[in-house]
């Protein structure tokens, strides 16, 4: 037997002529359109037809962007046919120019709202966060050394406390952590000098003063620091911890599979946030004609995580098969709670205990 070949028809193509091409000419090219093209394509020619003839700004066309699926489709089809040659009868163009002047209206509301026509600032110079943070940090560290050689090499009789100093002057732990570091180093560069004097001649002419005296120096670079890491220490210890964001409803049941609908049953799924703090959940698996009844553990109600259902009576919450789901489900789903409460004890099945699982055959019928 021969193999069949589908026939490919090609996108519509518009030779010249003398005169407007017909109604049916047009609605045989959206039918071609509409069969091998989607909304996403409409508006890509739709666009490229209005930018190629200096109808809308760039702005404009990045305005687009925002718009939902509800413009109108038939347009991107006619630009295309447009662009490729076609010659459409006056009322017909004249009404897509009328419909493109609302379009244009609609795109200077986007632009407007969201503020595109806005210039954007050059933000090549603009310091950054590390920038400020080293820059701020430096600043301190000048202004500890100016203190140093004004106490130690002016022999000052101030009675200076670094704590202090960084506490009146707002330094943050991001700060003194780098400060501790810096004069942790230049109390051991101090070391090392004051050791090298006791074989270097140089270095000991170059440093003239007594060797208690650059011991002293050294234990004040030594208190720079320490008193820096204790305020970055202290800070840190008292900063409250931040509160965790709660998790909204409508992620914590993202996850949870359940059928939306049944037409066989005529049934339709409830919004499943609905089950977050209810007291009674009642499912209906449409596989296995299981009708279940969760009830919930305390005054806090079921809860969803992932896929199952959570705080609920495990001796409470059953199931029970139906020989007749039309006419059980109808009371669950109409009745008041007086029903409800009898619905499970007069089904005449063995009562099964459920598991917390719901799948994609469970119907989600109604809270309470």
């Amino acid at each position: 037997m021969a193999k069949f070949i589908p026939k490919v028809v090609p996108e519509p193509i518009w030779e010249k002529s003398t005169e407007p091409c017909t109604q049916f000419d047009l609605v045989r090219a959206f039918q071609w359109y509409n069969n091998n093209k989607d909304s996403k394509d409409a508006r890509k020619y739709l666009l490229e037809y209005l930018v190629k003839n200096n109808q809308i700004t760039p702005v404009q066309k990045q305005a687009a962007d925002y718009l939902n699926a509800s413009w109108n489709i038939v347009d991107g089809w006619l630009a295309r046919c447009l662009s490729r040659g076609a010659w459409v009868p006056d009322n017909t163009y004249n009404n897509f120019l009328e419909r493109i002047e609302a379009f244009k209206v609609r795109l200077d509301v986007i632009v407007h709202d969201r503020g595109l026509n806005v210039v954007q600032v050059q933000t090549d110079n603009v310091i950054s966060i590390q920038e400020r943070v080293t820059a701020k940090t430096d600043y301190y560290i000048m202004e500890l050394e100016a203190k140093f050689d004004e106490i130690w090499h002016q022999n000052s009789t101030e009675d200076f406390c670094p704590y202090t100093w960084m506490i009146e002057n707002g330094v943050k732990p991001m700060h003194a952590t780098k400060i501790g570091e810096y004069f942790r180093e230049r109390a051991k560069d101090w070391v090392r000098m004051i050791d090298a004097r006791k074989t270097d001649e140089y270095i000991k002419e170059s440093y003239p003063r007594s060797h208690k005296e650059y011991l002293h120096g050294a234990n004040f670079f030594l208190l720079f620091a320490t008193d820096a890491e204790k305020l970055a220490s202290n800070k840190n210890a008292a900063r409250k911890p931040r509160k965790k964001k709660p998790v909204s409803f409508e992620k914590k049941v993202a996850r949870l599979k359940f059928k939306k609908d049944d037409t066989e049953n005529k049934l339709v799924s409830i919004d499943p946030v609905k089950i977050m703090g209810a007291q009674q959940l009642w499912v209906y698996n449409v596989k296995t004609r299981k009708l279940g009844l969760y009830v919930a553990k305390d005054e806090a109600g079921l809860a969803v995580k992932g896929s199952s259902i959570e705080n609920y009576k495990y001796s409470e919450s059953i199931s029970k098969t139906l020989r007749k789901p039309k006419d059980v489900l109808s009371r669950v789903l109409d009745g008041g709670k007086v029903v409800l409460r009898k619905v499970m004890g007069e089904i005449n099945s063995k009562p099964s205990e459920l598991n917390g699982r719901i799948n994609k055959d469970t119907i989600l019928l109604r809270v309470e």
